[in-house]
């Protein structure tokens, strides 16, 4: 893998295993948004864009060790789940979440409360209103030899 854009001082040997993105907006549907214009502007192959899905507690551990370093810069970065309006937390591909991570307590019963933040010095998730100033990670299937990351 090469490292075309770094930022930030990340953990190399972490980067060689998926294709992600991070930066900060400020609501969650402007992020997702984010995802899909950086690929467009920057026409770097970053097709398939979108905010991260956690798939199981392999790729929940890898999140953490790649976010676990920005915490100075941010406490918490949006996921792509949300709930909808039956109250099922489903990922923005509309597909079901197999696994979650919550922290103690949550998800909590704030009916308001339809999108989820993952914390960046444990990983855990919380659900949270989406209108916060917070970092984002982006993910995408691997498909190309390179990794680009992005803190704006």
């Amino acid at each position: 893998f090469k490292l075309l854009l770094s930022p930030l001082s990340f953990r190399e040997s972490a980067l060689n295993q998926k294709d992600i993105m991070l930066g900060f907006l400020s609501e969650d549907n402007e992020s997702a948004l984010h995802c899909k214009t950086l690929r467009s502007l920057f026409s770097l192959g970053l097709a398939g864009a979108s905010l991260v899905s956690v798939e199981d507690s392999a790729e929940a551990s890898f999140l953490t060790y790649i976010i676990e370093p920005l915490e100075g810069k941010t406490s918490t970065f949006w996921t792509g789940m949300y709930r909808n309006v039956d109250g099922e937390w489903l990922w923005l591909d509309n597909t079901a979440v197999n696994f979650v991570n919550w922290n103690t307590g949550e998800p909590s019963p704030q009916q308001n409360e339809h999108c989820v933040e993952m914390y960046a010095n444990s990983g855990y998730w919380n659900n949270i209103y989406c209108t916060s100033y917070k970092g984002y990670v982006c993910k995408k299937l691997k498909s190309k030899c390179y990794i680009y990351i992005f803190l704006i």
